[in-house]
This record gives C-alpha cells, structure tokens and sequence, in this order.
C-alpha cells in the first residue's frame, strides 16, 4: 500500500509496518482494551496509545518508533472520529465502530483508513475497504451464531472464509462488542487461528 511505514526488521522484510488500531464510539476504551488483551495473546509487539486529540504528541510518536516486530500493532481511542488525528502515515489504519458509534462521519469512504469495522446495516450500501459485523445477521461480514451465556460466553463466529468456536469463560464484555473487537482483529490480518486462542480465556 503507498505510503505504508514499513518499520519491521524480521528476516523476511514482510512489509507489514505498524498496524495501527482506533476505536471509536460510546464502548471504544473497553472495546480497545479488550482489542489489545488479544493482540498481546497472539504475540504481537504492541504499543497502547491513549485517547488523544491532535497529532501524536513526541512520547507517542516515540513509541510507535521502538516498536519494530513483524507483527508489531498500535491501539489507541477516542468517542468519535473527530477526536482521532488520521493524518499520520502509519498504516494500515483500522477503524473499529463499537456498537452505537455513529457511521455518518466516515465521509463516503474518502477517510485515510485501510479497513473499516463497522455494524451492519442491512439497508446500507459497504464501501469496499468496509467489514460489517452483526450477531445474527449473515449479510454481515462477521456474525455469531448459537450464542450460549452459561458458564461464560460461547458462540460460533463465521465470516469471510472464517469459522470457529468462541470461548471466554469469564467477561464482562458484552457479546456484540466482543464479536466487534474479534472483527477488527481479523480485518488487521491477524490469523484467524491466533485470534481465536488468544479470547479463549
């Protein structure tokens, strides 16, 4: 992708850069905490941003520089979009909207993200670079299905070439807000399989 920083030093040069996620919306700190609790269990490099307004302050643009691993991620969050700076060159941006964030903002796909992660709206036209999440809807991209409270959270997520079994024993995360964070991981690339070892707490 142009302009992409590439600051991985693995032997195999992957070009990856940073994969730098915002959350916004009216969940966006759980939602990012949980996002980041799941980057760390697939052993990802990770750099936790706090909520800012503006550019990245001087401390924040030197995290981001010590973190060189292929897989090395960011995660920072705001309320709404107008809170997060996106003019930084630090790509792929993913943008997560928690459940309840307004989608109106996103200026009819001309944002500088790499993937919007997005609740589905069965009357909505997805912009190409969007991923819809939904608990039951299938039009979504991501959905969850055969959802069990009992002992914990369980259900099955399925979506674009994806299928598996979800399990947290202990949460307080609402379930569409854990299906939302699981969406905006896999709409950064990470193996599906990781993903799915790292919610199984």
């Amino acid at each position: 992708m142009e302009g992409q920083t590439n600051l991985c030093n693995c032997p195999q040069k992957c070009n990856r850069g940073i994969r730098l996620f915002a959350v916004v919306g009216p969940q966006a700190e759980q939602a990012a905490n949980t996002l980041l609790q799941i980057l760390r269990g697939c052993r990802c490099e990770t750099v936790w941003l706090n909520r800012w307004m503006g550019t990245f302050t001087g401390e924040q643009k030197q995290q981001l520089s010590e973190v060189h691993g292929c897989c090395a991620c960011a995660v920072i969050w705001a309320d709404s979009l107008k809170d997060l700076c996106t003019e930084e060159a630090l790509l792929p941006w993913v943008l997560l909207q928690t459940p309840g964030a307004q989608s109106k903002a996103l200026d009819g796909g001309s944002t500088p993200f790499y993937r919007v992660v997005r609740p589905f709206d069965p009357t909505g036209v997805a912009q190409e670079n969007e991923r819809t999440y939904d608990m039951q809807d299938s039009g979504a991209d991501y959905s969850a299905h055969n959802l069990r409270q009992e002992d914990g959270i369980t259900f099955e997520i399925l979506g674009q070439g994806v299928i598996g079994r979800v399990k947290v024993e202990k949460s307080d995360l609402p379930v569409d807000l854990l299906l939302a964070v699981l969406a905006a991981a896999l709409a950064g690339e990470l193996p599906f399989a990781k993903v799915l070892d790292a919610v199984h707490l």
